[in-house]
């Protein structure tokens, strides 16, 4: 008899492929033996996983051996629980752990039988499937089990297992030539018949041990493990069935890269001030590569916006990645995370000029330099093949298959803290990495002890690097944990005095704002009006627009304008910045973060002392004026009410309204230190206990559920995306998400055609507050899929203004970005 893993169909229901079940143990083996074997020497137990990711891939689909999923597969049969095969292969790798595998412990046993359990899912604590499947062989007291646990324990024992033994003669000869001895299947079958069987009694002894190292809040080591033994044996898996076969992926970086690359950099225009800065930045930086490599794990680099932090980072990463391949021959990938996805675009061109001196990245550019984040467009080039098709493209981009990641926050650390099966595929490309998180003030203050921890873990045991990187520096780690890189780093701040700071601290009406702006901006200066709400920003922007549209351009940008549009205007602004044309933007604080533009003066309402500093990055940012200004403002509403309470925790807004009322005059110079305090008075005001938690009850203590509570994106209020067909390009669009998306029938294909048109699906949507969305948004769709909103061409005007964007139907609400 053969047996098969997964089959093709056709769509007349015809098998057009398969793929035998022996080979695909064979190769998931072979493939996760590979994976551990690259893994950096320094992780203590390397050896041992080289072995138990063999034997995982060699029992994962070992369940598939039944006819019911047999029948299942080939014929479609509905064979409800009798077709599971996750739960017999796990029990059947702890088996193969206990009789097999020389030097295992009973951990050994529950690291196999827990990523296998959960490798079509996601982690979860194996204690009660073990200790129900004990009570079920026990006279009387299968009674009471969790009904649904019982229903999968019951065909496992009475179904699958004799189900196994009448092909016995064609499983044992495909398990012979997988080096398991035949007798095994039968002593496996008997064994799991007896609760007092050596091999039972060996796994519930291992339980024992699990749940008291679960009780002291010591797992660490264990879900080192665990976490890398899953995230090997899905990746090979899904590889392996996507029949994915590529050869020499990992490529040089010449460490020189960006050095070549800025001897060729035309920067003329540019003021000797900032060259300097930059020069000296970037020779101190580099020469703290050696010193790295020989004192720390953890760096931070701190200097002002505007000095070329992003090549600076990037060049120590690739020079200290070449130190680690000399000394100990591995080659960590370097992961560069961004706060926003916004943002995400001009990093990765930068290093796309960089990465273009090299001969091969024409021609598979994915396996160097990768972006991924939830709306990138999916594609990945290798030079024996061209392009892969998309699901197979999905799959390298997902594992983070190259040398230069750049992603986003909200990936990366959701691939750190989570249990769920599909982030962690990459989790065992993350061991070793060089981690660079620019803009990490971003990172929610409640957060900030559970940030560090993870930190830790892969610094300590997982042999990372990791790059700190920002104007304004949080206080992540206690003295002596982190390296700056930046020698001297105040003095960075002192020698460059771009911008001055005004804080006029007598609270002012959006009336009383207008007119101060009116008053106060000379009309051949360029200035940007930041605001901490929607609604704020867009009854701004009609005010300023009344007053100033005849003497200078006016634009409006928010997240409540299409992508689309949104970059659109960003270039149309910076073109006329770039010609010193004056230009009044009126903005939510969506600019704020590594957007490239140059004002010369800007009005904030008030924020956190990080955002003001963040805002002031804005302004003479490439110091080719005398002196730029940042007004900082107290906007209230008419109750008396800050509108900045509305988005920023109240601490953050006392605390900045208390600093910036002790200096309401200050100059760039003042911004570090200003900043410091800022975070040591907010690190004693801020509860940061949830985090720690989340931390010792999910990692220390093996509740993998916890780690859902770890959110970078608050979920508090329901957002709905509407798809806006504002011209005939989103209408094209619009129609091939009809045709090529919702009209497939088969939910694979319709996934690779949305994967397709995603990128250009996603410029022209918006996500808004669910309860300003109509229900006939949805009549399009039928209520498909994701549940994506439209509004018609014909609807437009009613909903959607060409200048402002979604009209709000309830006028009482805030919304920040």
């Amino acid at each position: 008899m053969e047996f098969y893993s997964h089959v093709e169909h056709s769509s007349d229901g015809q098998i057009i492929s398969e793929k035998k079940l022996q080979d695909h143990l064979r190769e998931v083996a072979h493939l996760g033996r590979a994976y551990a074997n690259s893994l950096p020497r320094e992780i203590v137990f390397r050896e041992k996983m080289k072995q138990l990711v063999y034997w995982a891939g060699l029992a994962h689909d070992f369940g598939k051996y039944t006819s019911y999923f047999q029948d299942y597969l080939l014929n479609g049969t509905d064979t409800a629980s009798l077709k599971n095969h996750g739960q017999i292969s796990a029990f059947w790798s702890a088996f193969l752990c206990h009789t097999q595998i020389e030097n295992t412990d009973g951990l050994d046993l529950l690291l196999l039988f827990s990523a296998i359990w959960s490798h079509h899912g996601k982690l979860a604590n194996p204690a009660p499937w073990i200790r129900d499947y004990l009570r079920s062989l026990r006279p009387g007291r299968s009674v009471g089990l969790e009904p649904y646990r019982k229903t999968i324990i019951d065909a496992l024992k009475d179904r699958q297992l004799p189900d196994l033994l009448k092909n016995r003669d064609s499983i044992e000869s495909d398990l012979e030539e997988l080096g398991i001895p035949s007798p095994a299947l039968a002593d496996f079958a008997d064994q799991m018949k007896d609760p007092r069987s050596d091999f039972l009694v060996t796994l519930d002894s291992a339980l024992d041990e699990w749940e008291d190292l679960q009780e002291e809040g010591q797992l660490q080591q264990y879900n080192r493990q665990l976490y890398i033994l899953f995230s090997i044996l899905i990746d090979a898996d899904k590889r392996d069935a996507a029949q994915i076969v590529v050869s020499g992926l990992r490529q040089n970086l010449d460490a020189r890269l960006v050095d070549r690359f800025l001897e060729k950099l035309d920067t003329r225009g540019l003021p000797e001030e900032i060259l300097r800065l930059r020069r000296n930045l970037y020779s101190g930086v580099a020469g703290s590569v050696q010193k790295a490599l020989e004192n720390r794990r953890i760096f931070t680099l701190t200097a002002p916006t505007g000095s070329g932090k992003t090549l600076t980072a990037l060049n120590f990463a690739l020079k200290l990645r070449d130190q680690i391949a000399s000394h100990i021959g591995f080659l960590p990938r370097i992961v560069y995370a961004l706060p926003f996805t916004s943002i995400i675009d001009q990093n990765h061109q930068v290093f796309e000029h960089v990465l273009a001196q090299l001969p091969e990245f024409a021609r598979q550019p994915e396996s160097f330099l990768l972006k991924h984040h939830h709306l990138a467009e999916v594609r990945y080039r290798v030079a024996e093949y061209g392009e892969m098709p998309l699901d197979k493209a999905l799959l390298m981009t997902e594992s983070w298959e190259s040398e230069i990641i750049v992603t986003t926050f909200v990936q990366l650390f959701e691939s750190l803290i989570t249990a769920r099966n599909r982030p962690l595929k990459k989790f065992h490309n993350l061991t070793g990495a060089i981690l660079i998180l620019d803009e990490v003030q971003n990172l929610p203050v409640e957060y900030w002890p559970l940030v560090r921890e993870v930190l830790l873990e892969l610094t300590r045991n997982l042999a990372c690097h990791v790059v700190l990187m920002t104007a304004t520096q949080p206080i992540l780690f206690e003295n002596g944990e982190a390296l700056e890189l930046a020698e001297s780093v105040q003095d960075y701040f002192r020698k460059i005095n771009r911008v001055g700071a005004l804080y006029h601290e007598a609270p002012q009406t959006l009336e009383q704002f207008t007119a101060f702006i009116t008053e106060n901006l000379p009309p051949e200066r360029s200035c940007a009006v930041i605001v901490n709400t929607i609604r704020n920003s867009i009854e701004m922007y009609e005010n300023l627009k009344a007053e100033f549209e005849a003497s200078m351009p006016v634009f409006y940008l928010s997240t409540n304008i299409v992508p689309a549009e949104r970059k659109r205007r960003i270039a149309e602004i910076k073109s006329l910045l770039d010609e010193e044309q004056p230009v009044l933007l009126v903005s939510t604080q969506v600019i704020e973060a590594g957007v490239d533009l140059d004002f010369d003066e800007i009005y904030r309402d008030i924020a956190p002392i990080d955002s003001v500093v963040q805002a002031a990055g804005r302004v003479n940012r490439h110091a080719k004026k005398d002196r730029g200004r940042l007004h900082v403002v107290r906007l209230q509403d008419e109750d008396g009410k800050l509108y900045a309470h509305r988005v920023y925790g109240k601490s953050h807004i006392q605390i900045s309204q208390q600093l910036l009322g002790t200096r309401p005059a200050m100059d760039e110079s003042d911004f570090y230190e200003f900043v410091r305090e800022n975070y040591r008075r907010l690190v004693q005001k801020v509860q940061q206990t949830s985090g720690l938690e989340i931390f010792r009850r999910w990692w220390k203590a093996g509740d993998y559920d916890r780690a859902n509570e770890f959110q970078l994106i608050s979920k508090n209020i329901a957002y709905a995306d509407v798809f806006v067909e504002l011209d005939e390009s989103a209408a094209d669009v619009w129609k091939r998400y009809k045709d090529e998306v919702l009209a497939q029938k088969d939910s694979f294909q319709r996934r690779i055609r949305y994967l397709r048109l995603r990128s250009a699906l996603r410029n022209y949507v918006l996500s808004v507050p669910l309860d300003l969305a109509k229900s006939h948004f949805w009549d399009a769709t039928s209520g498909q899929g994701s549940r994506l909103g439209y509004i018609p061409m014909d609807w437009v005007d009613e909903y959607y203004n060409q200048e402002t964007g979604f009209k709000r139907a309830v006028e009482t609400e805030d919304f920040i970005l």
